[in-house]
């Protein structure tokens, strides 16, 4: 299964910072509003390197990325180890193929969870 999700990034020191930016890129402003006025409390924590790679291929442009580090949660800690395929634009069928491609001659494993998710179960 090829997951689809809509992200939103800027870059800040803080979370609080981080929400107040969020809707100029196009983030939901009611929801940062709301986050913004209740009371944020940290439950777990990611800290990775990114290394990320623009290309174009088949008619299609994507980001490839690649992610070392650990989360935390609870005094627990797991790493992080990904290798991620994002879609940018054009042929989405060519990238979801050129996608099972790679996966299959490279024998990648699909990660179900978010880091998120997964930094919570910890």
């Amino acid at each position: 299964m090829l997951f689809r999700s809509r992200e939103y990034e800027v870059e800040a020191s803080d979370i609080r910072s981080g929400l107040r930016t969020l809707p100029a890129v196009g983030a939901p402003e009611d929801i940062c509003r709301n986050l913004l006025e209740s009371d944020i409390v940290m439950e777990c924590e990611t800290e990775f390197d990114r290394s990320a790679f623009a290309f174009s291929a088949n008619g299609f442009s994507a980001e490839l990325a690649i992610d070392r580090g650990a989360m935390r949660r609870a005094g627990k800690e797991g790493p992080i180890h990904e290798v991620e395929l994002e879609f940018k634009g054009g042929s989405l069928e060519a990238f979801h193929a050129f996608a099972c491609k790679i996966e299959r001659e490279h024998g990648l494993e699909r990660q179900p969870l978010s880091k998120l998710a997964r930094a919570l179960a910890l």
